[in-house]
């Protein structure tokens, strides 16, 4: 019985701790959106995903914007279809984010965690930084 409660102990401060799911979003040196709204583009391979068109994301606004996100500590989010990014960082590090076509809100896969923006200003922001670098920015293959 002792061990249950220790473990379950162990296991809530692990919960709450999102310290380690923080991104910092101005060590980013490019953001990039994929022209797919593929359901399993994760499961695809590296060379399939090279062969997917994508767009470069204004890096300065995304930076600015990103810094609002918060962390959406277990709220669940209603997926109604999604775009696909890739956040490359100084450290070499990537990470494939899922963005919300509706909700203001995106899925980060690296660190497993859900974004949103409390503020709907910087939620708009978000949404329209995805749609006009989606409407109007240079397709790369």
């Amino acid at each position: 019985m002792i061990k249950l409660i220790l473990l379950l102990a162990i296991f809530g401060l692990m919960m709450c701790n999102d310290s380690s799911k923080s991104v910092n979003w101005d060590d980013m040196t490019e953001l990039i959106i994929y022209k797919t709204q593929e359901e399993k583009f994760d499961e695809l391979s590296a060379d399939e995903m090279a062969k997917i068109e994508f767009v470069k994301v204004n890096l300065a606004e995304a930076k600015q914007i990103l810094q609002k996100a918060q962390l959406s500590n277990g709220k669940m989010y209603l997926w109604k279809g999604q775009f696909w990014a890739k956040a490359s960082f100084a450290n070499g590090e990537t990470s494939l984010i899922r963005i919300s076509r509706y909700g203001g809100f995106f899925y980060n896969d690296s660190n497993k965690s859900t974004y949103s923006f409390q503020d709907s200003a910087e939620s708009s922001r978000w949404q329209s930084m995805i749609s006009k670098t989606l409407g109007t920015g240079e397709i790369i293959r």
